[in-house]
């Protein structure tokens, strides 16, 4: 029988799900199955060349590539509680113990990038980074001619009981030229001016702010939401993928979640259009005074975020729709919308 080399057990406070690895590893029919998965997952990232892979390759390698021999191999390995264990992740909950990972940040010494009183978050709570969820570009290098760098962060808010009671993730998008931030922070007022309908991911505050690097002065909007933790609608149509009804055609999206997100989408174009929230009943032709049309221009799976659930669908994600980055009001002139979006989700009026 083939033995690969073992490296020591993985630890759970380094080890993160990689895309849709937490999606697949949840299915997975037993603890045994689990632990063996992280064992070789923890492995094949120890090895140099493959630092950096993505979840769904090791993922694959362990499902559809991986020999009888050496999958009997990590299934046979004798493991105690204390050698694994199930890997910890931020919960969906805003009163659960802080990981150990989060506990490493000293509260002492405040985050110059992280959240103030004066940005939407709780004065009482201490406020400590968590992990970055997305960087563009990862190396630095300039890939528009509009914006340098776009970094997501999550921070958490922690009692001095040390139980987390917040979450907020702090969006910092820097620009090239002083012109184009000021077109971008007159799209944060007019998301501003939306109403507080809960179907917007509305900024909980945003403000403008310079750094120098390397002599060169950069210009940037640093914005404050609420943390969607699970995720965004995209993930969710990967998950329910072609082959995943061809294994199991009862495993689908519950059709309760799917007119819940129609739903969504509906109330939230009826509040860019009227600038009101939706309420039965209302007046198709009811709008607030002086009010001028939103043209959102980038509706799509991946812009449609997933919070926690909320009454009276408490068994499914709440979905909301975020990202206003391409947003226009309908009496500007001289904009081409249809080079604007995703292309295969651009709406057909923005294409006339």
């Amino acid at each position: 029988m083939v033995s690969p080399v073992i490296p020591p057990p993985v630890d759970p406070r380094h080890y993160r799900f990689h895309g849709l690895e937490r999606v697949q590893y949840n299915k997975f029919p037993s603890d045994a199955e689990r632990r063996a998965y992280l064992r070789f997952a923890g492995h094949w990232r120890s090895q140099p060349n493959r630092q950096g892979i993505q979840g769904f390759r090791i993922m694959s390698a362990w499902k559809k590539d991986l020999p009888e021999n050496e999958r009997s191999y990590w299934l046979s390995l004798e493991l105690d509680d204390s050698d694994i264990e199930e890997p910890i992740e931020i919960s969906i909950r805003a009163d659960d113990e802080p990981d150990e990972e989060t506990q490493k940040e000293d509260v002492r010494e405040p985050d110059p990038e992280g959240p103030r009183v004066d940005d939407g978050v709780r004065g009482d709570l201490h406020y400590r980074f968590v992990r970055t969820l997305w960087r563009a570009p990862a190396n630095g290098r300039m890939t528009t001619k509009t914006w340098s760098e776009s970094l997501n962060k999550l921070y958490v808010g922690v009692d001095p009981s040390g139980r987390i009671r917040d979450r907020v993730v702090v969006k910092l998008v820097e620009y090239l030229d002083q012109e184009v931030c000021d077109q971008q922070r007159r799209k944060y007022e007019m998301v501003d001016n939306l109403p507080d309908s809960g179907v917007l991911l509305k900024n909980r505050a945003w403000r403008v702010c310079e750094r120098v690097v390397k002599d060169r002065k950069r210009i940037g909007i640093r914005s404050y939401t609420d943390y969607c933790p699970a995720g965004d609608l995209r993930g969710v149509l990967l998950a329910y993928d072609n082959k995943a009804y061809d294994r199991d055609p009862d495993d689908q999206i519950p059709e309760a979640f799917v007119w819940i997100v129609f739903r969504m989408i509906a109330e939230a174009l009826y509040n860019l259009d009227t600038g009101l929230a939706y309420r039965d009943g209302a007046d198709a032709n009811e709008r607030k005074p002086n009010w001028i049309s939103i043209h959102h221009r980038d509706v799509k799976p991946a812009n449609i975020f997933l919070k926690e659930p909320t009454a009276p669908y408490t068994s499914y994600p709440h979905p909301v729709l975020a990202d206003f980055d391409l947003a226009i009001e309908l009496d500007e002139v001289g904009i081409k919308t249809k080079q604007y979006g995703t292309q295969t989700y651009i709406a057909p009026v923005s294409c006339s």
